[in-house]
C-alpha cells in the first residue's frame, strides 16, 4: 500500500547508540589524574588546564577556591567538611549541540550537578535568572534528581531511580550524569549514563525538554558543583571524568535556510480554505434539507466552523420528500423557490472559497427490506415529479456549485437492497440529463454506496450489478462511505469497509484496488476512474451498556489515519461526516454522536486533528514512491511498535526547492493515551535538510500557571509549536535520530534546493 519501507529492529539499551546522533568535537576533557609535577594529590584544581582543552582554557573555581582539590583516587573533591566546591571552565558559545557530562558521587553531600553557565570568571550557579547557571542537572545521593533552568528560577524536571529503571541505583555507586542542549531550539535533554546503559530522563521527544531559556542566554562556559550541607564530609562527594563535546556541524536546520524558502513552506499554522487553491479534505453538514428552523446566525456559525476548519469541500444534501400525493405542478409550485438557507449557505461556501458538492434525493426513502414502490419509466408521475424537483434545484443553485451527487446509499438493506442497481441506473440517467440540460459542464457523483461491503457476491454484489447496468457511461466520479463497521477500536482505519471478520480483504488498500480494477474494466478505454468519497466518521456515543468504544481522542487518531490512507490513494474529495447535527441526547444518539463540535460549538479533538492536517497537506503535492524513507524501531521486542508501520511520502516542487513530507504512524487500535516507540529515521538520497516535525494530534491547551514541574510556558497556546530537528549526514543521505512511532500519524518536513 505504502512507500516502499525498510523495518530494521535493532535491540538496544534504551536507544543509546540513538545518542550519537553527530561526529562530535571535544572542547573539554579531564579525567583529573594526579602526578607528581603540575596536578599532585591536594593541589588546587583552580587555575589548572584540562588535559584536553584550549590552549588558553584554565579551570576558574568560583566558590571554595582553596578546598576544591584533587585527591589521592584521580577525581575532583572537597577538602572540608560541610563546605561546597564549584568549577567553571569556558568554551566557545555552542552553534551545535553541546553536551556536558561527569561521572560522580553525590555520597554526604547534598548534591553534584553538572551544567552550563553564562561566564567561566563569575556569578553565582543558584543565582536565579541569566547569571546563574542557565541550565543544569543535580544528582542526589538518594538517586533522585532535579533539572533546573536559569539557577533555581525554573525547576523543569524532578524525578528518582524509578526514572531510569533500566540502571539498577545503588546508594554509594558511581553514575555518570549529563546534559544535552541545542541552542537552535534551545531544549535540553538530561541523562543518567552507567556503562553502556544510557537513559533519558524526560521520556517524550527524544528526551528533549524545553528549557524556556531567552535568546539573550549565551552559554559561554561549563562546569560542576558538588552542593555541601550540614554533614558533609571531607573528600566523599567527588567528580571525575569531566567532558565536553559539541556535535560536528550537521544537514541545516530550518532556521538556517534562506527565509525566502522558509515563508512558503506551511508550518502547521490553521488555513482557511480561501489560502489553499485545491484540496482534497472536505465536511458533511445538514444545511441544505435539514435547517429548517435554523437562524441566520446558526448558518452563519456552520460556514463560519468550515473556513476555520480549513476545509475545501462542503457535502450537503436536499431531498423532494414524500410527493406521492402531490401532482408534478404542485411539486413545481413547493420547489420554484428553495428556502432561504439554501442560498444564505451556499453564499457563504462561495465567498469562503468552498467547494460546494450538493446531495440530491429525487424521491422519498422507503422502508428497509423492500425496494421501494417507485416507477422509474420516464413518463411516470414518480419519474415526473422527481425531475421537476432536480431541474427547480439546479436551476437555483447552479450559481454556486457544479458538484451533483444523485441519490445516497442506494445500496441499503443489503440482500434486499432500496433500489436494484438496474433501476439506479434508470433514476441516474434521467436525472443525470436533466442537471445536464440546466448546467452542461456539471459533474456528476454517484452511487454513494453504503460501505464497501457490497463488492463482494455476499450478501449482494450491489457495485458489480451496477457498474454491469452502465452506471460508468452517466457518471463522471464514483464515490462511497466506507464507514468501518461495527465502530469499534479493534476495528482499525487500515482495515477494509467490509463486515466482521474483516477477512475479504483484510485492508482498505486492497479493496480500493479491488475496487479501481473493476471500474477500468467498465470504463471508457480502460481508464483510472475518479474515486471520492462523501462521508466517513465514526461515532463516539456512549452506548447502553455504559461503554464508549470510539473516544473523542481515538475518533481523531482514526480520522487522522483514515483521511490519509484516502489521499494516498487518491480519494477526491475525502469527506468526514459530519461538522454538527442538531439531534438531541448528543452522548448517546449515534447520528448525533457523528459531529466533530458538540451543541455549544465546542470543538472535539477531531475537528482541532482535521485543521491540523488540512493546514499541512493540500493537493499542490503529490503522492512519490521515488524518495527511499526508511523509519527504524529503536527499541527491545517489548518497545517494538505493534501494529504495521505505515509510511507515506509526498512531494512539492516550487521551482528553487523542494518540499517533502513524510507521514508515518502504527496501525494499531489506538488509545486515549499515546502510544511511543523509539526510532530513527533516514533518507537514502542527498541533499534533504531543515527537517520540521509537525504533531498533528497538537490541541489548544492551557498551561497550568501554579504547575510544581513547569514543563512549558505558562501560557494559552493554539497549539504546540513544531519542532526543529537535528540530521546527520549519512554515507547516501540523511538521518535523524530521536523519534518517535505513535499510534497517530506524525510528519517530518523537509527542504531540498536545486
Amino acid at each position: 500500500m505504502f512507500h516502499s519501507v525498510r523495518i530494521l529492529a535493532f535491540l538496544l539499551a534504551m536507544s543509546s547508540s540513538l545518542l550519537s546522533a553527530f561526529a562530535e568535537s571535544v572542547l573539554v576533557k579531564d579525567s583529573f589524574t594526579t602526578n607528581d609535577f603540575v596536578r599532585k594529590i591536594g593541589d588546587r584544581l583552580h587555575t589548572q588546564a584540562p588535559e584536553q582543552g584550549g590552549a588558553d582554557t584554565r579551570w576558574r573555581v568560583t566558590s571554595g577556591v582553596n578546598s576544591t582539590v584533587f585527591s589521592s583516587e584521580g577525581t575532583i573533591i572537597t577538602a572540608g567538611d560541610n563546605t561546597s566546591s564549584e568549577a567553571r571552565i569556558a568554551i566557545p558559545a555552542p552553534q551545535t549541540i553541546i553536551t556536558v557530562s561527569a561521572r560522580v558521587s553525590a555520597s554526604t553531600a547534598d548534591w553534584v550537578g553538572v551544567g552550563f553557565l553564562p561566564s567561566a570568571d563569575d556569578g553565582n550557579w543558584l543565582s536565579k535568572g541569566e547569571t546563574g547557571a542557565l541550565v543544569w542537572l543535580l544528582f542526589r545521593p538518594s538517586g533522585s534528581w532535579t533539572l533546573f533552568s536559569e539557577g533555581t528560577s525554573r525547576q523543569l524536571l524532578a524525578g528518582g531511580p524509578s526514572n531510569y529503571p533500566a540502571i539498577l541505583f545503588k546508594a554509594d555507586a558511581p553514575y555518570e550524569i549529563g546534559v544535552s542542549y541545542d541552542p537552535a531550539i534551545r531544549k535540553a535533554r538530561p541523562f543518567v549514563r552507567d556503562g553502556a546503559t544510557e537513559i533519558n530522563l524526560f521520556p517524550r521527544d527524544g528526551g528533549w525538554i524545553d528549557t524556556r531559556l531567552p535568546e539573550s542566554a549565551i552559554i559561554k562556559a561549563t562546569g560542576f558543583r558538588i552542593n555541601g550541607r550540614t554533614g558533609s564530609i571531607s573528600g566523599k562527594a567527588w567528580v571525575d571524568d569531566f567532558l565536553v563535546t559539541e556535535a560536528e556541524a550537521g544537514v541545516a536546520r530550518f532556521t538556517q535556510v534562506p527565509e525566502t524558502i522558509r515563508k512558503r513552506i506551511p508550518v502547521g499554522t490553521p488555513r482557511k480554505p480561501s489560502e489553499v487553491e485545491a484540496s482534497p479534505f472536505g465536511i458533511h453538514t445538514t444545511i441544505f434539507h435539514e435547517g429548517g428552523g435554523q437562524s441566520p446566525q446558526f448558518i452563519e456559525r456552520i460556514a463560519g466552523l468550515v473556513s476555520e476548519g480549513g476545509f475545501k469541500w462542503v457535502v450537503d444534501y436536499i431531498g423532494s420528500g414524500r410527493t406521492g400525493d402531490m401532482t408534478v405542478e404542485e411539486v413545481e409550485r413547493k420547489f420554484a423557490r428553495l428556502p432561504e438557507r439554501c442560498f444564505q449557505y451556499a453564499d457563504l461556501l462561495r465567498r469562503a472559497d468552498v467547494n460546494l458538492l450538493l446531495r440530491i434525493d429525487p424521491m422519498p426513502w422507503a422502508p428497509r427490506g423492500r425496494e421501494a414502490e417507485f416507477d422509474y419509466s420516464p413518463d411516470s408521475d414518480n419519474m415526473r415529479k422527481s425531475l421537476a424537483f432536480v431541474r427547480l434545484t439546479v436551476r437555483q443553485l447552479k450559481p454556486y456549485t457544479r458538484h451533483w451527487q444523485i441519490w445516497n446509499e442506494p445500496n441499503l438493506g443489503n440482500a434486499t437492497p432500496f433500489i436494484s442497481p438496474e433501476n439506479y441506473v434508470k433514476v441516474f440517467r434521467q436525472v443525470a440529463q436533466v442537471i445536464r440540460e440546466e448546467q452542461p459542464d456539471a459533474i456528476l457523483y454517484g452511487p454513494g454506496t453504503a460501505m464497501l461491503q457490497c463488492l463482494a457476491d455476499t450478501p449482494y454484489p450491489w457495485i458489480s450489478k451496477v457498474l454491469e447496468a452502465g452506471l460508468l457511461d452517466h457518471v463522471n466520479v464514483f464515490t462511497f462511505h466506507p464507514y468501518r463497521q461495527p465502530a469499534v477500536r479493534e476495528n482499525l482505519p487500515e482495515n477494509a469497509s467490509e463486515f466482521y471478520p474483516w477477512q475479504i480483504w483484510k485492508t482498505y488498500e486492497n479493496q480500493i484496488a479491488d475496487l479501481k480494477e473493476r471500474l477500468r474494466k467498465h470504463s471508457k478505454n480502460s481508464a483510472d476512474f475518479p474515486l471520492a468519497t462523501t462521508e466517513d466518521g465514526l461515532p463516539d456515543l456512549i452506548n447502553g451498556a455504559g461503554e464508549q468504544q470510539i473516544s473523542w481522542i481515538v475518533g481523531a487518531k482514526y480520522e487522522l489515519r483514515r483521511a490519509l490512507l484516502d489521499v494516498w490513494l487518491n480519494i477526491s474529495p475525502r469527506t468526514l461526516f459530519c461538522l454538527y447535527r442538531p439531534i438531541p441526547d448528543i452522548f448517546y444518539h449515534e447520528q448525533s454522536s457523528y459531529s466533530i463540535v458538540t451543541a455549544d460549538f465546542q470543538k472535539k479533538p477531531v475537528f482541532n486533528a482535521a485543521q491540523n492536517l488540512n493546514a499541512v497537506l493540500d493537493s499542490s503535492y503529490a503522492r512519490t514512491n521515488d524518495v527511499p524513507v526508511t523509519i527504524m524501531p529503536a527499541g527491545k521486542d517489548s518497545a517494538a511498535p505493534k501494529g504495521k508501520l505505515q509510511i507515506q511520502t509526498y512531494l512539492k516542487d516550487y521551482g528553487d526547492f523542494e518540499e517533502l513530507l513524510v507521514f508515518y504512524w502504527s496501525a494499531e487500535i489506538s488509545s486515549d493515551t499515546h502510544a511511543r516507540y523509539p526510532a530513527a529515521l533516514s533518507i537514502d538520497q542527498p541533499g534533504w535538510e531543515a527537517p520540521l516535525f509537525i504533531d498533528l494530534m497538537s490541541m489548544p491547551v492551557r498551561r497550568p500557571k501554579a504547575s510544581p514541574v513547569e514543563i512549558i510556558d505558562s501560557k494559552f497556546v493554539d497549539r504546540r509549536d513544531p519542532e526543529i530537528l537535528s540530521a546527520r549526514f549519512t554515507q547516501t543521505g540523511v538521518a535523524i535520530n530521536h523519534l518517535e512511532i505513535r499510534d497517530y500519524p506524525l510528519l517530518v518536513k523537509w527542504v531540498r534546493r536545486k
